[in-house]
């Protein structure tokens, strides 16, 4: 599995998590704290879009990666 799919993975896996302790979280509210636009969201979300390494850096802290997580992922092909 390539780096954008599990990144992608551990995104939804996130955005789920926070649905299920917030009762209600849209994908809008995510996207807004990620510090992304919707739109990006769901095409990460839906594989229509990759997930560059600058994005991975950027992101992996919001969704509770650590620094060990975050250089393993970019390492990967």
């Amino acid at each position: 599995m390539e780096r954008s799919e599990k990144f992608k993975i551990l995104l939804a896996e996130k955005f789920e998590s926070l649905i299920r302790e917030k009762g209600k979280y849209s994908m809008r509210a995510f996207a807004q704290y990620l510090g992304i636009d919707v739109a990006a969201l769901h095409h990460i979300l839906n594989g229509k879009r990759k997930v560059g390494k600058k994005m991975i850096v950027r992101l992996g802290p919001k969704i509770g990666l650590g620094i060990s997580e975050i250089e393993e992922l970019i390492n990967e092909k």
